[in-house]
């Protein structure tokens, strides 16, 4: 992941060549979904938001590697464990709500913001991502029930704040 974060660094490297980079270590790594969510996060950072979605799709079609074949498979912190690949696949589905918003394409947004939430309801994001869906749907009093969810689970959070003020 060191080396993706130098080459989103390097200004003067091409799109073409950090899009080969980017393909290659994920094949190399099976789809490790670490490595694709942080990618997927720097592209939508960068703009690069169908770049972004294409490999945060690649992120939620991955799978843990077999546990026999899993080098952290019997380490204390077991990185590739049930919950913590849920806890991804929800990042990755959170991520794909935000780029969805941004493009306008708010009904996916929804969809995938209700599956980051069904993944991992700690996501204060996700929630934000979802009342904000449904409030560029029209559908008003949807964003306003998600945003009071928010606003009792994460009360100290700013986004969820800044939700909550704007839908009064």
């Amino acid at each position: 992941m060191a080396l993706i974060r130098t080459l989103f660094a390097d200004s003067q490297l091409a799109d073409e060549a950090l899009s080969d980079s980017i393909a290659a270590a994920a094949v190399r790594t099976d789809y490790n979904i670490y490595l694709l969510n942080d990618v997927g996060a720097h592209l939508a950072a960068a703009g690069n938001l169908d770049r972004a979605g294409e490999i945060l799709e690649w992120a939620i079609a991955s799978r843990p590697p077999p546990v026999e074949t899993d080098d952290f498979a019997f380490e204390r912190k077991f990185v590739n464990s049930k919950a913590n690949w849920k806890k991804e696949k929800a990042e990755a589905f959170y991520q794909l709500g935000y780029i969805n918003g941004l493009q306008g394409t708010f009904d996916r947004s929804i969809e995938f913001s209700h599956k980051a939430i069904e993944l991992d309801s700690s996501l204060a994001n996700a929630y934000v991502n979802l009342a904000n869906g449904y409030l560029a749907t029209g559908q008003i009093a949807q964003a306003r029930r998600i945003a009071a969810i928010a606003v009792e689970k994460f009360p100290d959070d700013g986004y969820v704040r800044q939700l909550q003020l704007r839908l009064r």
